[in-house]
């Protein structure tokens, strides 16, 4: 039986990033949690926010 782990050499293949490359990984991570936080504010909060508005509008007619 081979006593060698592959996974082993793929994690110190992950460890040997060079610095440039991990930081514009990062700042890809960064971005995209950026988007998605984004989104999720004009997708969830901006449709409710524009619904109260209407509700308040339509009661200052009557």
């Amino acid at each position: 039986m081979n006593s060698n782990n592959a996974f082993k050499k793929l994690e110190d293949n992950v460890r040997s990033v060079p610095p440039d490359m991990r930081q514009k990984v990062m700042k890809d991570v960064a971005m995209a949690k950026l988007l998605m936080d984004f989104t999720f504010f004009v997708t969830d909060n901006y449709p409710a926010a524009l619904k109260r508005l209407f509700r308040t509008l339509d009661n200052n007619e009557n």
